[in-house]
């Protein structure tokens, strides 16, 4: 609505209005002026901020030569069989490029049945192989002793040594039982029963020559009482210990044109080793060649 005031002859008095208005409004104008600007510099503190934050987190691992492992990270390239050995640098890795030759892989003591277990079965027909929860009074071959005859009260025990570590076992222990004891003892070995083989398996925890497994039974007093013997039972009396064997690997290294400047024969009972700063995992026999080391730095674009 335009306000008129009569009287003033040839004055524009709305344009007159409009000026000052104008003029009032000039120092708010300003003020909106210097708040866009200021939130312009927050946004540009906050980015840079952020930056900084992110820079600093990937030099939390500041070396006394202001790197980092960022920036120095090291890499192992392998050609040839790439499924057979793993090869991992670390930061001080040598980057001489080396051949690999694995002789040998270290392997874990073990000894297994000889034959398949199975149940007792009365009825003449084909045998059925026992499970986790067959009891070793249900396994084919038990007969009890006579004297003293078992009773359900007092079922018929068994007496055998892994690792010089003693176990007692009843008739009324499942397979599953025996396993469990086994391997929750301070043995170092592990045992288990294959369902589709039908075979009882104990094998040493670690690779090696040095690690071991024997087993042995009670001779009971040699009271000839005894028909039954719980390692009979398990097909595993008279069965073949295979001693573990330690690992063995030839590493060759090498110039830049590929020929062989330095051999070295290594040994390893778990089939790992470090080389020039290079951790090795063996996984195959064979020759893998060759392995390389690349270094890469970290650098961000802007």
């Amino acid at each position: 609505m335009t306000l008129r005031i009569n009287g003033f002859s040839g004055m524009d008095i709305d344009s007159m209005v409009k000026e000052l208005m104008t003029a009032k409004r000039a120092p708010l104008d300003k003020l909106n002026q210097q708040k866009t600007y200021l939130s312009w510099q927050r946004d540009s503190y906050r980015e840079m901020n952020s930056k900084v934050f992110a820079f600093k987190t990937k030099l939390s691992a500041t070396d006394l030569f202001g790197k980092t492992s960022n920036m120095t990270a090291q890499t192992a390239v392998v050609d040839g069989n790439k499924d057979a050995i793993k090869a991992e640098a670390s930061a001080n890795a040598s980057s001489v490029p080396m051949s690999v030759t694995v002789k040998k892989l270290a392997t874990k003591a073990t000894v297994q049945s000889t034959g398949e277990i199975d149940i007792k079965n009365s009825s003449g027909s084909t045998p059925t192989k026992a499970s986790l929860n067959t009891t070793i009074g249900e396994l084919s071959g038990y007969v009890a002793a006579t004297d003293p005859a078992p009773t359900d009260d007092k079922p018929e025990t068994f007496q055998i040594k892994v690792n010089d570590i003693e176990f007692n076992f009843s008739t009324k222990d499942t397979i599953s039982n025996v396993l469990s004891k086994i391997n929750n003892s301070s043995a170092n070995v592990v045992a288990a029963f294959d369902e589709v083989s039908g075979k009882f398996s104990i094998t040493a925890k670690d690779y090696g020559t040095e690690k071991k497994v024997s087993i042995s039974e009670s001779d009971y007093g040699n009271t000839g009482t005894k028909t039954s013997s719980l390692l009979g039972l398990l097909n595993l009396k008279g069965a073949t210990v295979q001693d573990g064997e330690n690992g063995e690997v030839e590493i060759n290294t090498l110039n830049s044109s590929g020929t062989v400047i330095g051999t070295n024969p290594f040994t390893t009972t778990d089939n790992t080793l470090k080389v020039n700063g290079i951790s090795l995992t063996l996984l195959k026999n064979g020759i893998y060649s060759s392995y390389r080391n690349d270094n890469y730095r970290y650098n961000q674009g802007c």
